[in-house]
């Protein structure tokens, strides 16, 4: 056997480490491959392939997800005929070797998914300079764009009836100073009416049923190019451009007009509002200046307002309240009928007399607000018994309210307070208890029993029964002296 000499062994073993090498090599490159290929279909945002001629060779599972389609659909799609100009132009760009970028909304042609994305485009070029192909990255950021939206709405947006804030309304106003020209404009400032005494009687949920409404009005009765914000917690402001002379009186005409409309489908919480104008000379500057102008002037007016106002929403709480016999018309006659025979049997003055009358016809004004609760099943029986209770303080408040029923406004307070101490809100008791109250509480203690069927007699025994726990016992007997004596004059 030949021997190798020095030069073939070397030969050979460069021969073999060569052939490893480029073992090790495709190995490598396999891995590689491999590990692309991972990471491309695995990718948390969406990945596309393309030659030269603008065809999708490949795409991952997200890109799938994100267009709302399949491999199948996308696979082999000429991205140059598609609809949508700005994808087209940017796979130009990128066949032209140049990176490219758009962010907007796009519809999936082969899924049909609207999304909100941000679209990449990256040429892929050989070591020759040719463009052989791209990249596509494709980023669906539509929650975040709503998310941005909705915190920019946020900003400049009151949250319950869904016009401007008035941080947006005076920059806004601020804007309009600074601007090189400037055309007429109003400011009109607007004050719901009572807003205060519907949160106290009827609760919050009514006094923001009260202001969206009051906002849909004033922006239904203001033209397009209006702005229109809240303010305050029951002020609204209006800049309205003054385009003819007849602006302000359109506005007052739509606004009476559409407050009638609603008044008339919702009369159980309706609508009233104050409001007073300026408008600017043309090329005013100060239009602060403007605005409290007319946030003087609706103060006048709702000076005017405040009482007719008042007076009417009293008017809407009697007319809500519990729409049973204990509160007919016909029952409150005969009730105060019995309270003045009674009265005048114990000689009491005319002015007590008054007080008591007035409480027959006040003394549930504090229901209106708490009937629709407890027949819209919101509270078990209990739950409706306690907050029927209430209706005490929110007459006191409606009362306190109006010049003309203010006077018995501590009498509808304590009507419902006992002999003994355990009657509401109070917990008053003996004659710490008004004493219009402790009368009117036996006359109509004895006109409820009556109503719901029991003799006189019986209605006698149970007076009795409750004389010294829920009524005066001194008074209990003279009541019933006064119906004996009153039946022998008969």
């Amino acid at each position: 056997m030949k021997e190798l000499d020095y030069k073939t062994f070397e030969g050979l073993f460069k021969g073999l480490d060569s052939q490893q090498n480029n073992m090790f090599a495709h190995s490598q490159v396999r891995e590689n491959e491999a590990k692309y290929q991972l990471v491309f279909q695995n990718a948390p945002i969406g990945l596309i392939h393309f030659d030269k001629n603008g065809v999708i060779t490949s795409c991952n599972d997200t890109f799938v997800r994100i267009m709302g389609s399949s491999h199948e659909a996308l696979i082999g799609m000429e991205i140059a005929k598609l609809p949508d100009k700005r994808v087209v132009k940017l796979l130009k760009s990128a066949l032209n070797g140049k990176y490219g970028h758009l962010e907007g909304i796009y519809t999936s042609v082969s899924g049909g998914k609207p999304i909100y994305g941000k679209l990449n485009f990256q040429p892929i070029i050989n070591d020759e300079g040719q463009v052989m192909g791209g990249v596509g990255i494709l980023e669906d950021i539509t929650e975040r764009k709503e998310y941005q939206q909705r915190l920019e709405y946020l900003s400049k947006s009151d949250p319950i009836t869904g016009l401007f804030n008035r941080t947006y309304f005076e920059q806004y106003l601020d804007s309009v100073n600074t601007g090189l020209f400037k055309e007429k404009m109003a400011i009109i400032v607007c004050d719901i009416d009572d807003l205060k005494l519907v949160n106290d009687t009827m609760g919050h949920s009514a006094g923001d049923r009260l202001l969206v409404a009051a906002g849909k009005l004033l922006k239904d009765s203001t033209p397009i190019d209006s702005v229109a914000a809240r303010i305050g917690g029951d002020e609204f402001a209006i800049l309205i451009p003054v385009h003819s002379p007849d602006t302000i009186e359109d506005f007052e005409q739509k606004l009476e007009k559409n407050i009638t409309l609603h008044n008339e489908k919702h009369p159980d919480l309706p609508v009233s509002i104050s409001y007073g104008y300026a408008v600017s000379d043309e090329n005013q500057n100060d239009m602060k200046a403007l605005f409290r102008k007319a946030d003087l002037l609706m103060y006048r007016d709702k000076n005017q307002h405040r009482r007719l106002s008042r007076n009417s929403k009293i008017q809407r709480f009697l007319h809500y309240r519990q729409p049973a016999a204990s509160c007919s018309p016909a029952r409150t006659a005969t009730l105060k009928a019995h309270i003045t025979a009674f009265c005048e049997f114990l000689n009491i003055s005319q002015v007590v007399i008054h007080y008591i009358l007035g409480l027959a016809d006040y003394h549930d004004i504090g229901k209106a607000g708490l009937e629709k609760c407890q027949i819209s099943g919101q509270f078990t029986e209990e739950e409706a018994m306690l907050e029927m209770q209430k209706h005490c303080e929110i007459g006191y408040r409606i009362a306190l309210s109006s010049d003309e029923i203010s006077i018995f406004a501590n009498a509808i307070l304590k009507h419902h307070e006992f002999w003994n101490g355990k009657g509401y809100p109070l917990g008053i008791k003996g004659q710490e208890i008004p004493l219009e109250c402790r009368i009117f509480s036996i006359v109509c203690a004895y006109d409820e029993l009556i109503i719901n069927g029991l003799s006189r007699a019986e209605a006698f025994k149970k007076l009795q029964d409750m004389a010294g726990r829920e009524l005066d016992p001194e008074f209990i007997r003279m009541f019933i002296l006064f119906m004996e004596q009153k039946d022998s004059d008969t």
